[in-house]
Parts: C-alpha cells; sequence; structure tokens
C-alpha cells in the first residue's frame, strides 16, 4: 500500500492521460486481458482488474477509479480480499517532469469490517 515515489521524464498531462488511457479512453488487446471497465462516467469507471496468480488461477478485483484532472487518480476496492483498502496517484509538476506518489490506507468501515481487515488492524498497532 505504499508510500512509494517515481520520477517521470514528462509533463504531468502527459503522465495523467497515460494512467487514464486504459479506463477512460480506448484499450490495447494486452490491457483489455487484464482491466475490464463495467461502468465509465465522465470522471470515474468502476473496472475488474485481472491478476495471475500460480499456473492458470488468476484473481478478480473490482474497484472504482476516480480522476481529478490533471494531477490525481483514487483507487478504490469495492470487491476483493480486503474490501476496505484504497489507493491514490497524485501527479506533482517538477518542471517538465513529474513526480508521481503512492499511497494507499484502509477506509474505516467498521459494521462491514472483514476478519483480514482487521487483523491488519491489529498489526498496525
Amino acid at each position: 500500500m505504499g508510500p512509494f515515489g517515481a520520477d517521470i521524464d514528462a509533463p504531468v498531462e502527459v503522465v495523467f492521460e497515460v494512467l487514464s488511457e486504459p479506463y477512460l479512453g480506448r484499450q490495447t488487446r494486452a490491457i483489455a486481458e487484464k482491466i475490464r471497465v463495467l461502468e465509465r462516467g465522465s470522471d470515474m469507471v468502476l473496472a475488474a482488474h485481472r491478476t495471475p496468480l500460480r499456473g492458470r488461477l488468476v484473481a478478480t478485483t473490482v474497484e472504482t477509479v476516480r480522476f481529478t484532472r490533471p494531477d490525481r487518480i483514487d483507487f478504490r476496492l469495492t470487491r476483493g480480499p480486503v474490501p476496505y483498502v484504497g489507493e491514490e496517484f497524485r501527479l506533482n509538476a517538477r518542471g517538465r517532469q513529474t513526480q508521481l506518489e503512492c499511497g494507499g490506507h484502509r477506509t474505516p468501515n467498521a459494521e462491514r469490517r472483514t476478519p483480514h481487515a482487521r487483523a491488519l488492524d491489529r498489526a498496525d498497532r
């Protein structure tokens, strides 16, 4: 869940377009095998992400992805092993370069917490 970051040799607008293209624009065949957009709005999508595991096993998670131009993309897991997880990508301009900052968090929702999420909370203490 981060935090981590990277410096990218491109302007913020270009980095945002590249990151949002698989969700808001056209998908390549390779991306379409990994990301399936279930619902699309002007600034948010509901997407199923397929992640290969061992052998032929594939894990599928469903996330909302919200786009705030030009500098932020938020992910929120709605179906998966820990359904109260969020992640954000922040894009910071550094001249003609972009600093990408990624971080994650668990979103509180006590009445619907999974045993796995409660175990993660105990590990943080």
